[in-house]
């Protein structure tokens, strides 16, 4: 073939590297296809199967399984699609040779009919040395209206534990109930837990933490059953309190985590707030509903601010209407980097209202530009705890 003299050189050689770059799937290593493999829910997995005969067994060696039910074909009724779901998961376990795994997860809509089938599931991952378990048993509103009244929640086998080599345990919409030799378990792989709808009385989370001794991450979202929850824990060093609603009193909340570098209280109804120990606090988030009667509890812990005035990042999120009397506390905050987030409606309301309005913004000495609103009230006290921020 003539070469073309005006083609450029450049142009000729990127052409020719293209041509030899080979696309097919098949010449990636198996470790690659594993990899790929492993982001995909298990059905979608065993699907691959089908493409060439390299692929027919790749499934089985895939170092996570992910059973999701939302990603699981659609039968006459729930009956029957949550027995084929069923089925299905105990047939895959049964096909897939005993390796390690990585990531077990497990999203379903439990029925008491099914537990046994759940037991084996759970022991199957901790006897394969799994190193993230995570439960999910509530998907979404629309996949729980038909429950019966007298529905119970999956009992978690938490003794199972003993034996695994868990690090990650995520479990949502589960009832747990803890071996009485709770404290002897000695978990020490142990370092995230997640909890989500699980009830869990005071001495249930403080026997979790003894059987769990290297635990540095803990968040706990829509639980009930807690009333005086005080933390003591060395070790940890993020902690997620969200969504804690009580209908008989409110929660007494203690925190004594020397090592503690990020917290955040989201929604959580607290009669009192204790800061014992957090010294290496680096981020606090706290925020409330938008309900007229959660306000107080806000106010209980922004009050606690010069307890832990050695913080980076603070940010503070309140769509209450009626905050202009917190401003002057929050204000009195005057070390590091301060964030006070508002409602757009909130801020052109009040520059309205005070022509004095003043947005000014701070740079964080690490990494992030932080936006701070200041209200600069008429109140001469006002002003001048602001102008001391600075």
């Amino acid at each position: 073939m003539e070469e073309n003299p005006n083609q450029d050189p450049s142009a000729t050689a990127a052409a020719d590297a293209t041509s030899t770059t080979t696309t097919n799937l098949n010449d990636l290593s198996q470790d690659i296809l594993l990899h790929i493999l492993s982001f995909l829910p298990t059905l979608e997995s065993i699907t691959t199967s089908l493409i060439s005969k390299k692929w027919k067994s790749l499934w089985s060696l895939v170092p996570s399984l992910n059973f999701s039910y939302v990603h699981f074909p659609i039968y006459k009724s729930f009956f029957t699609t949550r027995q084929f779901f069923s089925e299905f998961v105990d047939r895959t376990l049964i096909l897939r040779p005993h390796l390690p795994l990585q990531k077990f997860r497990l999203e379903f809509i439990y029925e008491d009919r099914y537990g046994c089938h759940v037991d084996s599931w759970v022991r199957y991952a901790i006897r394969n040395r799994v190193s993230e378990l995570d439960l999910d048993f509530f998907i979404d509103e629309s996949f729980h209206i038909v429950e019966s009244e007298g529905r119970r929640d999956y009992d978690f086998p938490f003794s199972a534990l003993r034996n695994g080599k868990v690090r990650v345990l995520k479990l949502c919409r589960c009832d747990l109930t803890l071996p009485a030799d709770m404290e002897s378990m000695n978990l020490w792989s142990m370092k995230e837990i997640f909890f989500d709808q699980i009830y869990m009385t005071d001495d249930m989370v403080l026997n979790l933490l003894k059987a769990c001794p290297n635990i540095e991450v803990l968040k706990l979202e829509n639980c009930y059953g807690m009333e005086n929850l005080r933390l003591c824990s060395e070790k940890l060093k993020r902690l997620g309190l969200s969504s804690f609603y009580t209908a008989e009193r409110e929660l007494y909340l203690e925190l004594d985590c020397p090592n503690l570098v990020w917290l955040s209280i989201d929604c959580v109804e607290t009669g009192e707030f204790c800061i014992k120990n957090l010294s290496s606090l680096i981020e606090f988030r706290t925020s409330i509903a938008h309900k007229t009667e959660h306000y107080g509890h806000w106010f209980k812990v922004v009050k606690q601010l010069h307890r832990i005035a050695h913080i980076k990042h603070l940010v503070v999120q309140n769509w209450w209407r009626k905050i202009e009397n917190a401003v002057a506390n929050v204000l009195a905050f005057k070390k590091s980097t301060l964030v006070w987030l508002f409602s757009l409606e909130q801020l052109m309301s009040w520059r309205l209202k005070h022509q004095s309005f003043l947005p000014t913004i701070l740079l964080d000495r690490k990494r992030l530009y932080y936006y701070l609103f200041l209200l600069l009230c008429n109140d001469p006290l006002e002003s001048m705890a602001a102008k001391n921020c600075f």
